[in-house]
């Protein structure tokens, strides 16, 4: 059975939880994350409609566009369990509904998805132009979580605990170094950039 972590930002931990908690949760594997705002907006949503938990919780070795909430466990795509005649008039209520509630920070369009409603929680201010926070030693979270994946999988190794500190720092410096980024403390867009483009490209592993 997968882990979910879930980080409760409020009260600054991380808990293991059980996936009984996602609600009607149609699958995922592997090693996961979310916050515990996305968990509440997901119990909320399909206590309230007939709907499943149909996607979410991607990690970085999927193809997945670059910068995606999808793989901090921060989005979702939701779909109803008895499709209806009217449900594109069905789904564009839901979509108000989580505007209106403010149950997701942003519900794409149905242009976008028709099939389905997808929504993203956002958890504060994000670095220009990538869509991702910067982040400072000491911080927690799920975007650490996503730093620390991407530097395992570029063969920086560093424990995988949701925290910037510890060996995560020195391989933070490493990947830096190898992939001709200034030294600094602060893991900002030019950071994100660059780590999600070499994962793309596959990598240049750390000697």
């Amino acid at each position: 059975m997968a882990t979910l972590f879930v980080y409760d930002e409020y009260g600054g931990r991380f808990v293991t939880a059980d996936p009984a908690l996602m609600g009607r949760c149609k699958s995922y594997g592997g090693t996961l994350w979310t916050d515990s705002r996305f968990l509440s907006a997901c119990r909320r949503l399909c206590g309230r409609y007939d709907m499943v938990l149909k996607s979410s919780f991607h990690t970085l070795n999927e193809p997945f566009a670059p910068f995606s909430p999808c793989f901090a466990g921060l989005s979702g795509d939701f779909a109803l369990l008895c499709p209806c005649k009217n449900i594109c008039g069905v789904q564009n209520e839901i979509r108000r509904y989580c505007i209106n509630h403010e149950l997701f920070s942003y519900v794409e369009a149905q242009y976008q998805s028709p099939l389905w409603i997808r929504g993203e929680v956002s958890l504060g201010r994000s670095s220009l132009a990538v869509g991702y926070p910067v982040l400072f030693p000491g911080n927690m979270g799920v975007h650490v979580f996503v730093l620390q994946q991407g530097l395992n999988m570029l063969g920086f190794s560093c424990l995988m605990n949701g925290k910037l500190s510890g060996d995560t720092l020195p391989a933070l410096s490493a990947f830096r170094l190898k992939y001709c980024l200034p030294q600094m403390e602060a893991v900002d867009g030019a950071l994100w950039r660059a780590l999600f483009a070499a994962i793309k490209k596959g990598g240049i592993p750390a000697p």
